[in-house]
């Protein structure tokens, strides 16, 4: 029997506990492309993590439901609006 090499065996403490909420690296780049951008068109999204649009959208769709994505947000210039500093 093949023994397992230690790395295997002992996962990084990141991979750990992104692996226990049920992340993995296509879930972290989507996330990290739309905290970049949340207007990014799920067809982008779909290329940059080499997948078809049904798919990126059913994960987009479950990061959303399992409260991973909380909402999408304008960011607003306080200064354009007048509200700077008094």
């Amino acid at each position: 029997m093949a023994q397992k090499s230690p790395a295997r065996e002992s996962p990084s403490p990141a991979a750990a506990a992104s692996s226990r909420r049920g992340l993995d690296r296509i879930d972290r780049r989507l996330l990290t492309r739309l905290q970049q951008d949340g207007r990014t068109p799920v067809s982008q999204l779909a290329r940059e993590v080499h997948l078809t649009v049904t798919p990126a959208l059913e994960r987009v769709r479950r990061l959303e439901s399992a409260g991973y994505i909380e909402g999408y947000f304008a960011r607003l210039n306080p200064a354009r609006l007048g509200l700077g500093l008094l």
